[in-house]
């Protein structure tokens, strides 16, 4: 598996919306349906406050991260509608919109 890890400066306002969606998605069995049709094991979201404002944190783990996303942009689920919206909403980030490239690349990745 490979892994994606990026950071989202959350917009203003919408650091509370941004937890409200993700306690709601770790309990929708739409979204659990959704990440292993991505092949996605792990997806982990953190909200980071900091001087410059409230940021979100993402990692997850895919065979391929950016194929995921693409496969993702195409997503009508009702847990896929939910948290595109919320990205879109909250961040500025379009997921509907396919990648050409992820967002963040990694430097150090050790694993004992």
């Amino acid at each position: 598996m490979a892994v994606f890890a990026a950071m989202f400066p959350i917009l203003p306002g919408k650091t509370e919306k941004i937890v409200e969606v993700g306690k709601t998605l770790s309990t929708h069995p739409g979204f659990a349906e959704s990440q292993q049709k991505l092949n996605v094991p792990v997806e982990s979201w953190h909200v980071q406050n900091t001087p410059m404002g409230d940021f979100l944190l993402v990692y997850l783990e895919a065979a391929d991260p950016l194929h995921m996303f693409q496969t993702f942009a195409g997503g009508a689920s009702e847990s896929d509608v939910l948290l595109k919206s919320t990205i879109l909403e909250c961040t500025g980030v379009d997921l509907n919109q396919p990648m050409p490239a992820l967002p963040s690349y990694p430097v150090l990745d050790f694993r004992a």
